[in-house]
């Protein structure tokens, strides 16, 4: 007959039990913590191979645009500075005056040498009564064009025919032929250049010609642009380019 242990069959069920539930719930842990320790490693490398692809991608950077309109773009950290285009200004011939335009020579003299005038007395082109002043700022009326210019010589008195004189010694410079002004023989008379307008094509003088005070260069005409006016010799004088009076240059005022 086996000996008792004194231990009753509900109590070695009961331990049976406890160890049982030991068991399991320490298999249960060791499951938790392979799972968390699995997902814990699926994570980090899930982790890693997303920042390796991130990093692994090409950089964009947006192009920075040429502007066109002259204005540095404000995204170009090295914007060009832009020059404004120089135009240059266009020249042209004009009168002194600025209503009675020099024409272009129709003949040109030869290079020459001038004497220098040993302060002889000037003569008036013509004998006649100035009615018409020197005026290059204060407007003067045009009966022939019917308004207010300035004038840039004297005008004298002289019928049509009448002998012009040269004022002085000197050498011409240049005959020309214009439609405003008529025949005109400019005169290099050393202290100022004296243009006489409106004349006849009568050849007295020629360019090169040297001519002495009181020569007769020629006769007078109709300046084409006066024609309404009484008939006279439009007279003008220049000094390094620029009209001054006639009566002063002369000695006449």
């Amino acid at each position: 007959m086996k000996p008792s242990t004194g231990e009753s069959p509900a109590k070695e069920k009961a331990a049976r039990a406890a160890v049982i539930t030991a068991v399991i719930g320490v298999t249960a842990a060791l499951s938790v913590v392979f799972v968390l320790h699995t997902t814990s490693r699926r994570v980090t490398r899930d982790l890693q191979d997303l920042t390796q692809r991130f990093t692994s991608l090409p950089s964009v950077t947006a192009p920075v645009q040429q502007s066109t309109s002259g204005v540095p773009d404000p995204r170009s950290t090295t914007a060009e500075p832009t020059t404004a285009p120089t135009t240059a200004a266009p020249t042209a011939a004009t009168s002194a005056a600025g209503t009675e335009p020099t024409a272009a020579p129709a003949t040109t003299a030869p290079p020459q040498t001038v004497q220098t005038i040993q302060n002889e007395s000037f003569v008036p082109p013509v004998n006649g009564d100035v009615i018409k002043p020197f005026s290059p700022r204060q407007p003067l009326f045009s009966t022939t064009m019917g308004d207010w210019r300035t004038h840039s010589g004297v005008d004298f008195a002289a019928e049509e025919g009448a002998e012009v004189h040269a004022v002085g010694n000197g050498v011409v410079k240049m005959i020309t032929a214009d439609a405003r002004r008529g025949y005109v023989i400019e005169i290099d008379h050393g202290e100022f250049t004296a243009r006489y307008c409106s004349l006849n094509q009568n050849g007295a003088v020629k360019n090169g010609s040297t001519v002495a005070a009181g020569d007769v260069i020629g006769t007078l005409a109709t300046p084409p642009i006066e024609q309404a006016d009484a008939p006279h010799l439009h007279f003008e004088t220049l000094r390094d380019g620029a009209f001054i009076d006639p009566l002063k240059a002369l000695g006449l005022s």
